[in-house]
């Protein structure tokens, strides 16, 4: 709509008087033995859950790091800080805010496990790969990740995207 208005094909914007109520969402957190127990599904390192949890942990360990600026996340943006501290820096896709944090030890694993180099640090430009080797579609994949390690199951919302709006992320199943 901002378009056509801005281009000149609408005159006004019809929406102007309508408002749409909605309740305050209540949201479920995850504990520390939660997340240490999402850390330790012994899953295949190369498989699609293994790669969704890494985007959560590495937002986790970074303070929470929203998934779009974690999809969005390139290596030149990971480099030492002032205090000889490795730290990542970036321009939040939300609000255009420039931040750096400090990388703890286990953000840090996170990294070495993928290759570094140019480009984008989580990026997959087109699709994942699910079981098999077949090609995930890029928009929204739901998946339910069950595991008696963890003792409870997770529904897992992943939208796998290109575009800087990608977001993933992790609930608890109700």
């Amino acid at each position: 709509m901002n378009e056509a208005l801005a281009e000149g094909k609408a005159r006004s914007y019809p929406f102007k008087y309508i408002q749409i109520d909605s309740e305050p969402v209540q949201k479920d957190l995850l504990d520390l033995k939660e997340i240490d127990q999402i850390a330790d599904l012994d899953l295949n390192e190369e498989s699609f859950l293994a790669e969704v949890r890494r985007w959560f942990l590495f937002s986790y360990y970074t303070g929470g790091m929203r998934f779009s600026d974690v999809a969005t996340l390139q290596w030149k943006h990971i480099r030492l800080g002032p205090s000889g501290h490795t730290r990542v820096y970036w321009k939040m896709q939300k609000t255009s805010d420039n931040v750096g944090v400090p990388l703890s030890d286990d953000a840090q694993q996170i990294l070495r496990l993928l290759n570094s180099g140019s480009g984008r640090v989580f990026g997959r430009e087109h699709h994942l790969f699910g079981g098999e080797g077949t090609p995930v579609p890029v928009r929204v994949v739901l998946w339910r990740m069950w595991s008696r390690e963890a003792g409870s199951p997770f529904l897992v919302l992943a939208t796998w995207k290109a575009d800087p709006g990608e977001a993933t992320e992790l609930y608890r199943r109700c």
